[in-house]
């Protein structure tokens, strides 16, 4: 159904416009559909960038834990030693079993005075219990102080 509305009928200026509007659209949206390509590019290096930072800090984590696991291990060994020739010191001194009794005696008391100041500091409790603090506690701290606090 076509009505000869002279509005809705095409003037000679508008077809002359139509290919050139056309072909600036067809630009645009090329220019567009480019822009929206790059950004995904780029995007995308953005992440793999992330990503491959994380692995390199997780790889330089990992190789400082295992160095401190491996001092920590020849630091036992040397321990170890030292403890068991003070115990042959003192059985030289006092008797064959008594260095090796009295080193283990001193073991066992600075093992329970370990516990005992970790039972005390954590009050009564030997895991820390999350979470547990009043209202009123929390009413006058801010959130960067909650931040920082640690248990």
């Amino acid at each position: 159904m076509k009505t000869n509305d002279p509005s809705t009928v095409p003037t000679g200026t508008d077809r002359e416009a139509g290919p050139d509007l056309e072909g600036k659209l067809m630009r645009v949206s090329g220019h567009a559909r480019g822009l929206m390509e790059e950004l995904r590019v780029w995007v995308d290096l953005k992440i793999q960038r992330a990503v491959t930072g994380v692995k390199e800090e997780a790889e330089a984590k990992g190789k400082q834990v295992a160095m401190d696991v491996l001092a920590g291990l020849v630091g036992l060994a040397g321990l170890q030693f030292a403890l068991v020739a003070l115990a042959l010191g003192v059985s030289v001194w006092l008797g064959p079993v008594w260095g090796f009794l009295i080193v283990s005696l001193l073991l066992f008391i600075g093992a329970a005075l370990l516990f005992a100041l970790n039972h005390r500091k954590r009050g009564g409790r030997s895991i820390p219990v999350e979470g547990k603090r009043g209202a009123e506690a929390l009413a006058s701290t801010t959130l960067p102080e909650l931040e920082r606090h640690e248990d």
